[in-house]
């Protein structure tokens, strides 16, 4: 999780530079292009960690115990 939105802010400041220092958009040269994509793969990955940190630690997935026998 921490690690998913540090890639974000790297990006969002990389993208910012670029734009200040140069004057370019994102797409117009590879290190932006390359920034732009790993920030929207980050922030669909977000959701997702979030989804496993609920199901590892919330008490309804407590009762579940494989190879019970059942």
């Amino acid at each position: 999780m921490v690690l998913g939105l540090a890639a974000v802010a790297v990006c969002v400041l990389l993208a910012r530079r670029l734009r200040g220092r140069y004057g370019l958009r994102l797409g117009e040269t590879w290190p932006g292009l390359l920034a732009g994509t790993t920030v929207w793969f980050s922030v669909l990955a977000i959701p997702l960690e979030l989804v496993q940190l609920y199901v590892v630690y919330s008490a309804a997935a407590s009762g579940i115990n494989l190879g019970d026998g059942c």
